[in-house]
C-alpha cells in the first residue's frame, strides 16, 4: 500500500496557491455556511431567544415557557456546532496540506428502522510532510483503490477534506 501513496503526484493548480488560499462559498451549499454569516446566526439566536421569553412571559402554564426556554438553548447548541464545523472546514481549505490519498477500505452500514437507510464508511491513508502514514475515517462512498486528493491540518493529520468540496471553490490571490 506505501507504494500506492508514495508514487508521483502532483495536487490540481488552484491547491498550489500561496497559502493561505482565497476560499469563497459559490451556489446554494455555500450560501447556507454559517460561519462567516455572523449578522443571520446572530438574528436567528436573538428572535428565538425572544420567542422564549415571549413564551415564559406571556404563558399562564409556566412549562411551556421553559419548554421554549429548553428549545432556545437546543438551537443554540446546534448553530453552535454547525458554525464550528463551517469554520474548520473553512479552515482546512484556506490552510490543508494537499495529499494524494488512497481509498483502502470501503464498507456499507445499514439501518433498519420504519425507513431502511444506508451509509458508508470508507478509510483513506495518505502521507503527511514528514512521511509518516495517515489514516483518515470519511462517511462518504467511495469506490476501494480510489486516489482523491485530501486538504490535512499538519498539527492533527487525520482532519481532513476531500477536495473539491461541494459549495467551495479556491479563488485566484487577491480574490475573496
Amino acid at each position: 500500500m506505501n507504494e500506492d501513496i508514495g508514487q508521483h503526484w502532483s495536487p490540481p493548480q488552484e491547491l498550489m496557491l500561496p497559502t493561505p488560499r482565497p476560499v469563497r462559498r459559490v451556489g446554494w451549499l455555500g450560501a447556507v455556511g454559517l460561519s462567516g454569516n455572523k449578522p443571520a446566526l446572530v438574528g436567528a439566536l436573538v428572535s428565538v431567544f425572544a420567542f422564549s421569553g415571549l413564551c415564559l412571559v406571556f404563558s399562564s402554564d409556566k412549562t411551556l415557557g421553559f419548554m421554549g426556554l429548553a428549545v432556545t438553548v437546543g438551537f443554540a447548541i446546534l448553530l453552535s456546532a454547525a458554525g464550528r464545523m463551517a469554520k474548520r472546514l473553512l479552515t482546512l481549505l484556506t490552510w490543508g496540506k494537499p495529499a494524494r490519498a488512497v481509498v483502502f477500505y470501503v464498507q456499507s452500514n445499514s439501518v433498519s428502522t420504519r425507513y431502511s437507510t444506508e451509509y458508508w464508511v470508507s478509510l483513506l491513508k495518505y502521507q503527511d510532510d514528514m512521511g509518516h502514514d495517515v489514516i483518515a475515517k470519511k462517511s462518504w462512498k467511495y469506490e476501494k483503490d480510489q486516489v482523491l486528493t485530501v486538504l490535512y491540518d499538519p498539527n492533527k493529520p487525520t482532519e481532513c477534506v476531500v477536495y473539491p468540496v461541494d459549495g467551495y471553490e479556491i479563488g485566484e490571490p487577491g480574490s475573496s
